[in-house]
């Protein structure tokens, strides 16, 4: 796992994420978008950030598909514990996962609770507290939930890399 603090440091890309509007579109499109390849990646200042993500962590690794999502969170919503998988192919048994993920935290949210929490072996829990511009790179195989928000809403961009 790497955690990474003040990850971005592009101010344009800081900007455009620290308002709800681009949270709210992000929440309008498909529950996930994928991209067949880097050609596929968007000319914007998403497309910027996940340039940013790869460059970083995933410049070594080939790969098919990229995805990523939104998750506004609050004390109405449940993200139990799961691993990241191919939905369609589970329904039928068989279970395919990326190769790895990440989240970060874009929205200068103030929250109470919704900590990341990964199980990454029978008895051992790691809580990672949601802090702004924060990047978690994870392997998404393991089973990791989010806990309870108490108060306020969390925000996190999930990445996968397939």
């Amino acid at each position: 796992m790497i955690i990474i603090d003040d990850f971005i440091k592009d101010e344009k890309i800081l900007k455009h994420f620290s308002y709800k509007e681009t949270w709210d579109a992000l929440d309008i499109e498909e529950e996930f978008t994928t991209w067949n390849g880097l050609d596929f990646i968007e000319d914007s200042i998403l497309g910027d950030f996940i340039w940013e993500v790869k460059n970083k962590f995933w410049g070594d690794k080939t790969w098919s598909i990229f995805e990523y999502w939104i998750n506004r969170t609050d004390s109405r919503f449940i993200v139990d514990w799961h691993v990241d998988k191919n939905e369609a192919l589970a329904e039928e048994g068989d279970i395919v996962s990326p190769q790895i993920g990440a989240v970060w935290y874009g929205y200068p949210h103030e929250i109470v609770g919704g900590y990341l929490e990964i199980s990454t072996d029978p008895g051992q829990l790691q809580r990672i507290k949601p802090v702004y511009n924060r990047i978690v790179v994870f392997d998404v195989t393991e089973y990791h939930r989010v806990s309870p928000v108490l108060n306020g809403t969390r925000y996190g961009l999930q990445l996968n890399l397939w």
